[in-house]
This record gives structure tokens, sequence and C-alpha cells, in this order.
């Protein structure tokens, strides 16, 4: 496996990026999802974007992605979403982002890498696939939102 670490020495967080990609290889995507907090995607329509990432009021993010995307690119848009909790302090209630301001292309281009990994550590074909049965078929207005309920979450 390509490491993030090697690639990417600068970030402290590369080590757990890769560490998580080797424990979670294989395991379910709502799995993954809840693990780096990750409540809800999103399908919406996107006019300059792929995709993106927030922080709901309840302090878990929210991943959005671009309904005019075919599902490669969205099953890429997730991976780089994905990437951007690790640079996000989970133990703080809303995640506290400890970035630099100044790192902010370099932090784009290890979301890149780390979506290259994922997917290719995770059956790329596979998850496509299951993005792709996210898609907002009906076309309306109001995106498609799927759920994945955290663990011991008590809801």
């Amino acid at each position: 496996m390509d490491s993030l670490q090697r690639q990417f020495p600068q970030f402290p967080f590369s080590i757990i990026a890769d560490e998580w990609i080797r424990f979670f290889k294989g395991k379910s995507l709502p799995e993954q999802l809840r693990d780096r907090r990750i409540a809800r995607v999103l399908i919406a329509p996107l006019l300059f974007s792929s995709g993106g990432i927030g922080i709901a009021e309840d302090g878990n993010f929210f991943i959005l992605l671009n309904d005019m995307n075919l599902p490669g690119e969205n099953a890429e848009s997730l991976g780089h979403e994905i990437a951007h909790t690790f640079h996000h302090d989970l133990t703080q209630n809303p995640p506290k982002n400890f970035l630099p301001s100044d790192a902010a292309e370099l932090i784009e281009d290890f979301c890149r890498v780390f979506s290259e990994i994922w997917l290719r550590e995770n059956e790329g074909e596979r998850l496509r696939r299951i993005v792709g049965g996210l898609k907002n078929n009906s076309r309306e207005k109001s995106p498609a939102i799927f759920y994945f309920k955290r663990k011991n979450s008590g809801s």
C-alpha cells in the first residue's frame, strides 16, 4: 500500500490515515463513515464543486456529493471528503479543525491521494456501485439524504 505518511510527513495525522485505511479495508461503507463521525451523505445539486463536507448541529459531519457526477466521480469525491476528517480532532464536539490555514493547497493534495488509496484498498468498483446506488434518480430539487447512525448513539 502507498503511504500517506511518506508522502505527507508534515501532517502528523497522515500515519493515522494510513492505519485507518488498513484497518477498515473491506469493511462496510456505513461502518467506515460512522467511524469518522460522518452521519449523512447527501446527493445534491452543486454548481461549482464535486463535493463538500460540513459539520451539522449535532456535531457530526455530513458530506455533499454532486448529483450531476457519475458514480465513479462521486466515489472519488466521497473518499476525498472522508480524508478531510483526518485534520479534525474527533474527540471534540463539534470536531475541531487543527489544520493551519497556510496548508490549504497541500491538504487538497493529501485528500486526493487518500481517495485514490482508499478506493484501491476498498475495491473501488464495489464502492462506485454503492455510491452509484445513492444517486438521486428523482431529479427533485431536494437532495437525496442518506443517514448513517453512530453506534451507541442511542438513536
